[in-house]
């Protein structure tokens, strides 16, 4: 009797943890930075520009854009006060890169990745082992 207690809690208890709505609430606390934060990347007449606009959701003393490792400061910001900033960015003529835009605002940050002047190139396709019913491994490649 007292082992089917035992289990009947140890399920209860793992129901209530699985539960959907008990992990929002546990993630719903975690702390992330205050910023709605957006960019993009443009072409210009003599290259490449990346626009970036980061506005804080509540009042903070300071706000720090950072482009491919280079930092702006700005001072104090209301709540939903966009800041703008535009950077240019140097490239071959056939090159393209990964940008990193991240804003820092009240200790936190948040970052985003802009794709800069031209496409990626195609990742190959990884290898997947399937194991069949009978243990023989094959290797199968899936697009």
């Amino acid at each position: 009797m007292r082992t089917l207690l035992c289990s009947v809690a140890v399920v209860a208890s793992l129901a209530l943890v699985a539960n959907p709505a008990a992990a929002e609430r546990r993630h719903r606390g975690k702390p992330s930075a205050p910023v709605s934060l957006t960019a993009k990347a443009e072409r210009t007449a003599t290259g490449w520009r990346v626009v970036v606009d980061a506005a804080p959701t509540r009042a903070v003393d300071a706000v720090t854009i950072e482009i491919d490792g280079q930092a702006t400061q700005f001072g104090a910001t209301a709540a939903r006060d966009p800041r703008h900033l535009v950077a240019p960015v140097k490239l071959d003529a056939s090159a393209g890169k990964d940008v990193v835009v991240t804003a820092r605002v009240a200790g936190r940050s948040q970052s985003v990745i802009v794709r800069v002047g031209a496409p990626a190139p195609a990742a190959k396709p990884l290898p997947v082992t399937v194991r069949q019913i009978n243990g023989v491994s094959v290797a199968e490649v899936r697009q």
